[in-house]
């Protein structure tokens, strides 16, 4: 009886197992399935288990990270940067010279060198208007405000075939390059989207009729374009090499890209509300978001690479500073309204930034990495420390801003709203 026991319960040890088996196969494997590019060959059986990737390693790394404690230092230089500010736009420029005077100079970023380069300028030249300049596209409505590699341009998407450049320092004509002039009186057929290169060499466009135009940044010239598809693009990523696009569209799949149009994988299925999707600085990895983890995949060959963040509730905005150190999330839940802050390497969240009232639309670094941009429905852009989580410096627009970005050099902050592109600048003359 005791051996018909241990028989039975070895059965039963053996039916879990197996049924576990069958279950994790179908449903334990992380993120969605991707096609494969290449024909896959059977495994050896002779082979070992594949050690995991550094980034499958940071799956480990679910525990609540303890959040910075407030920074006393950051906050009375944030703190004098509103002050300064605030005496800018009145025309109390003594005040605000003597406020800047007293910040600590290792904190000092992009928000001082612009107040000061403001205070730079006479009296008589000043207008406090033109702190934040509005820039109006050729025609139409804007979608998003992209500044050019030189840093004195803006390419500006407008609800039309047509995307519109800028000159930032108001000197010259408004130019336009037209993407597609069969479809340029064509209402339902305009620029959703805008991505650049790392050194905005090459901007690209994305459209309500799924197509992609690859534009030369600096002459301002159509390079090439290929059709991802016949849905709405409505996310879009551009290596900083240059070498891989990805695209999201709309209830459609998220497909990674090389730059001449030839498909390299579908990364996974988009979503009704949008995936938000980033490259990493090195170009080797692209992330997509969309849920609270951020899903990696190897641009060379599309296969999943593991997941980054978590704890950050849908993550709608994506981004990954160019120096490699940290990535930033955003959400847009009914719940939570925060920006997060991770380090790159290790996958720890480093700060959660609680200062919108409502969802997060877009986040950007600035440059040199030591700021963070996010722009929220709420109306406001406002700028974070890195180092520190510390909120810096908050520009309120008065109506929903859907994007945000620094120029290349800097010295200009320009965003897209309900009121349509807007700037600040030049933080500092050249």
């Amino acid at each position: 009886m005791d051996l018909f026991a241990r028989g039975l319960n070895l059965a039963s040890l053996l039916l879990i197992v197996g049924a576990t088996a069958i279950i994790c196969r179908g449903n334990c494997e992380p993120g969605t399935p991707i096609p494969a590019v290449a024909p896959t060959t059977a495994a050896d059986p002779t082979d070992k288990p594949s050690k995991p990737t550094k980034l499958n390693e940071l799956n480990k790394l679910n525990e609540p990270n303890k959040l910075s404690e407030p920074n006393e230092a950051m906050t009375n230089y944030a703190a004098a940067i509103k002050s300064a500010w605030d005496d800018l736009r009145a025309g109390k420029f003594d005040a605000a010279k003597a406020t800047l005077a007293t910040t600590d100079e290792s904190l000092r970023s992009v928000e001082y060198s612009f107040i000061l380069g403001r205070l730079g300028q006479s009296a008589t030249d000043y207008v406090a208007a033109n702190i934040g300049r509005r820039l109006l596209p050729a025609s139409g409505r804007v979608s998003e405000v992209l500044i050019a590699a030189d840093s004195n341009h803006a390419f500006i998407a407008g609800q039309t075939a047509t995307l519109s450049v800028i000159d930032l320092t108001g000197k010259a004509e408004v130019q336009s390059i037209v993407l597609d002039p069969e479809n340029a009186q064509n209402a339902e057929f305009y620029v959703t989207t805008l991505a650049a290169t790392g050194d905005r060499a090459r901007v690209v466009a994305a459209t309500t009729a799924g197509s992609v135009y690859v534009v030369d940044g600096r002459e301002v010239k159509l390079q090439s374009s290929f059709s991802a598809g016949d849905q709405p693009i409505t996310s879009l990523a551009v290596s900083p090499d240059g070498a891989f696009i990805a695209t999201v569209m709309k209830a459609d799949q998220v497909v990674l890209w090389k730059a001449d149009g030839t498909k390299v994988a579908e990364l996974g299925k988009a979503m009704n509300f949008g995936r938000p999707v980033a490259f990493s600085h090195d170009s080797k990895f692209v992330g997509l978001g969309g849920m609270s983890r951020i899903e990696m995949f190897d641009t060379a060959t599309g296969a999943a690479a593991g997941e980054l963040g978590g704890q950050s509730p849908y993550a709608m905005a994506l981004a990954f500073s160019s120096d490699g150190k940290f990535m930033a999330t955003g959400s847009r839940g009914s719940s939570d309204k925060s920006v997060y802050l991770f380090d790159r390497g290790s996958g720890k969240r480093l700060h959660q930034i609680s200062e919108h009232s409502r969802g997060i639309n877009n986040v950007s670094f600035s440059p040199d990495g030591r700021r963070l941009l996010s722009a929220s429905s709420d109306g406001t852009i406002r700028l974070t420390d890195t180092q520190t989580g510390a909120p810096v410096w908050t520009v309120d627009t008065g109506k929903a801003c859907g994007s945000g970005c620094f120029s290349p050099d800097g010295r200009w902050i320009a965003w897209s709203s309900a009121k349509g592109a807007e700037a600040i600048g030049p933080i500092l003359p050249k």
